[in-house]
């Protein structure tokens, strides 16, 4: 019993001198990561959300609202998808997989009228650039449309907006420090777990909604995806100890134009 209380004691002391080192060096502990003092799961994916990938890096993301309209603003221009949409998931699809499509809209059709209606920024429509390449409807957003919810008057209508994500890679020996990952109270994963490192980039891109994941850390030493949805985050330091190996990202919400040449 004694030998125990003295092994006990040992390994506090040798976590506070730890600790104190990662202090002295200047980098904040988070114990909540490293070494996995707590059993944070790997994320569910909503079922709600739509996800389209431009490339590796970049996803384009909406997310179905019930009796919602959403319209073009006085800069806002209004175009049906390239083929009829089904139903409303399809119309999001449709709209995610449009570099252009900021908004979109669906009304069952009734005597030919209604459907899948897509919405953009009127100023990008046909511009060009240098290269072919097409000024992004996300470089000019404002009034571009316009979204409302009433469960009388629009309760028919399903809607939806663009967010989009970018997660170019990743940085070594680097953690998130300053909040808590949100998936820590998920529900246990039933389903495969993320594969690896870009498996946790994608699945912070793939969830822009409720919550919007803005950053991820993957450790590498025991397979655990760790999401964040806070503001303002930034990577940090980090050094490689016993199960502890980070790569981390902080997620934008524009992607390049080089995704989507």
């Amino acid at each position: 019993m004694q030998f125990k209380k003295m092994r006990s004691q040992l390994v506090v002391l040798f976590c506070g001198l730890l600790l104190a080192a990662r202090v002295s060096h200047g980098i904040a502990p988070n114990p909540s990561i490293c070494p996995g003092t707590k059993e944070y799961l790997n994320p569910i994916a909503n079922l709600n959300q739509i996800a389209f990938p431009y490339g590796n890096h970049c996803r384009h993301v909406t997310l179905l609202w019930n009796s919602t309209k959403c319209s073009a603003g006085p800069v806002g221009l209004e175009y049906a998808p390239p083929s009829p949409a089904a139903d409303a998931k399809a119309c999001g699809l449709a709209c995610v997989s449009d570099m252009y499509c900021q908004a979109w809209r669906y009304t069952p059709p009734v005597r030919g009228l209604g459907g899948c209606t897509l919405i953009r920024n009127i100023a990008v429509a046909g511009r060009k650039l240098a290269g072919n390449r097409r000024k992004l409807s996300q470089d000019i957003l404002f009034d571009t449309y316009t979204c409302s919810y009433n469960v009388f008057s629009f309760k028919n209508i399903i809607s939806g907006e663009v967010r989009k994500a970018y997660s170019n890679g990743a940085v070594h020996n680097s953690g998130i420090v300053g909040a808590e990952p949100y998936n820590k109270d998920l529900p246990r994963h039933t389903g495969s777990d993320i594969n690896g490192l870009s498996g946790c980039s994608i699945a912070c891109m793939s969830q822009q909604f409720n919550p919007r994941c803005t950053g991820w850390t993957w450790n590498a030493a025991n397979g655990r995806c760790f999401l964040y949805n806070s503001t303002g985050i930034a990577t940090q330091p980090w050094d490689t100890v016993q199960g502890c190996d980070l790569y981390s990202f902080v997620v934008s919400q524009s992607c390049p134009l080089n995704n989507y040449n």
